[in-house]
């Protein structure tokens, strides 16, 4: 069951849906905050490489069919994606909340937001990519981007990826493509290289963004999720 894999991926690691198909070229001289581990050095990104917006949240002038207002829905190149909340204490997954961002971060005004307030719950934040079942090729990115930040305390959050059906196998959750990265109150962008997590990219099924393990209580939130292109955007 996919709540068992998320708590046992939780466990191995110990961590405190209408998108648009904008593309944004990362600025010359800049880089995103860090692909590495809490605290790891900065991504080295080759100055071509694109950020191909998959879900902006607010799905402002996007070229895909819209969705209501606050939906958790999102369509992509790949088809029609969803963000869903699961949790290790054994509720049922559930479709994630969309909330204003106050105050918006420039022209950002909706985010995913989770709650967590059970202490020692771990809660995954996961966007599938081909709803309802399915997986997504990602052959022609490098990796994935997005923008994070969490309430109260900083911490580190876990980007897993679901592939070949990993996330929703308990047997083999310990072993799910992963990187963890370390989130403030301060709106962050990072990177995640497929090569750094040895992700098999033609069967990928969804992005998980893990958090868990505090006695206090924490909301974690995720925008403007996005494929790093390799050279050129499909």
């Amino acid at each position: 069951m996919r709540t068992a894999a998320i708590f046992c991926l939780f466990v191995v690691t110990t961590v405190a849906c209408g998108g648009n198909a904008a593309v944004d070229r990362l600025p010359a001289g800049s880089q995103p905050a860090s692909s590495g581990g809490a605290g790891g050095a900065l991504a080295e990104l080759p100055p071509n490489h694109q950020v191909q917006s998959i879900d902006d949240v607010d799905h402002a002038g996007g070229q895909y069919p819209d969705v209501p207002a606050g939906s958790s829905a999102f369509f992509w190149r790949g088809g029609l994606g969803n963000w869903f909340v699961s949790s290790s204490d054994g509720s049922a997954s559930r479709d994630a909340a969309v909330d204003e961002v106050i105050p918006p971060r420039g022209d950002n005004h909706k985010a995913y937001h989770v709650t967590q307030t059970k202490p020692g719950t771990a809660v995954d934040l996961w966007a599938q990519l081909n709803h309802p079942q399915g997986t997504a090729d990602l052959s022609s990115y490098a990796g994935v981007s997005f923008w994070a930040r969490t309430d109260g305390p900083a911490g580190t959050l876990t980007v897993a990826f679901g592939a070949n059906g990993q996330v929703s196998n308990i047997d083999s959750a310990a072993s799910v493509p992963k990187k963890v990265v370390s989130i403030s109150e301060a709106w962050t962008q990072f990177v995640v290289l497929f090569d750094e997590v040895s992700l098999d990219r033609k069967s990928v099924s969804s992005v998980d963004f893990v958090v868990g393990g505090r006695s206090e209580s924490l909301d974690l939130w995720v925008d403007d999720l996005g494929f790093l292109c390799q050279d050129s955007c499909p």
